[in-house]
Parts: C-alpha cells; structure tokens; sequence
C-alpha cells in the first residue's frame, strides 16, 4: 500500500509540515472523523487537461462553492480503498475538508478520536 504524502498547515509561527504516513493509516483516522462528521471529502478545482476520467462518486456528489462535496457513504467507500488514491486519477486529487460542525471541536478531542483509531502515537500523528 502506499503512502499518504502528508500535508503543511501554514500558521503564524511559519508552515507546520505534517507526514508522510502509511495511506492505510491515514484512512483510519479520517474514517473516524468522518463518522462522527467533523470532516468532509471533496474534489478541488483540476484541469480538464489532465484527462482524469470520471469516478462513480460523482452522481452523488453536491456541487458546493464550486467544489463536488463525496456523499458520506462514497467517502467511506474511497477511504476503505486508499490504493486508488493515485494522482492519475480523480480519486487521488479528492481533498479533506473540516466541516461545519468539526469547527466546534477542540484540538485535543481531534487527537484522542484519532488515537482511538488505534494508529496515532503519543499526539505525533498516524504512525506504526
């Protein structure tokens, strides 16, 4: 299985670089989070150009701001198969949003739901 690159939160402080992770990892811990709503999954703006293809998700999507939000049953389904995460396809370039209600929530509830997860290590992030 592959792995996640990771990602760079850009703070006051300068950019905080997360990852990369074991792609498997990474889905465990969304799929929490994605469980209990504070995350959603959705495809960024791409260039038609690089001749992605279409994926089933798509005729359930919701067109929101310009962005197609995954209904929660194919993110769930996408996450279960982080080996299409492939930027060759549309499944590599769907992105991780906070949602609404994810915005309430504490860093620390963040970190003790992924821990649940069984795969984050003393608050560093998804490890093994």
């Amino acid at each position: 299985m592959g792995t996640a690159a990771g990602s760079i939160d850009l703070v006051p402080g300068g950019p905080v670089k997360h990852g990369p992770w074991p792609a498997g990892d990474c889905a465990a811990v969304i799929m929490k989070w994605l469980d209990v709503g504070w995350v959603e999954l959705y495809l960024p703006e791409f260039s038609t150009e690089w001749g992605l293809g279409e994926a089933p998700w798509q005729a359930h999507a919701q067109s929101r701001e310009g962005f197609l939000v995954l209904a929660a049953e194919d993110a769930r389904k996408l996450l279960e198969r982080p080996e299409c995460w492939t930027v060759d396809s549309l499944d590599g370039h769907v992105s991780l949003s906070q949602s609404e209600s994810g915005a309430a929530i504490q860093p620390e509830e963040w970190m003790a739901l992924a821990a649940f997860s069984d795969v984050v290590v003393k608050g560093q992030g998804p490890s093994r």
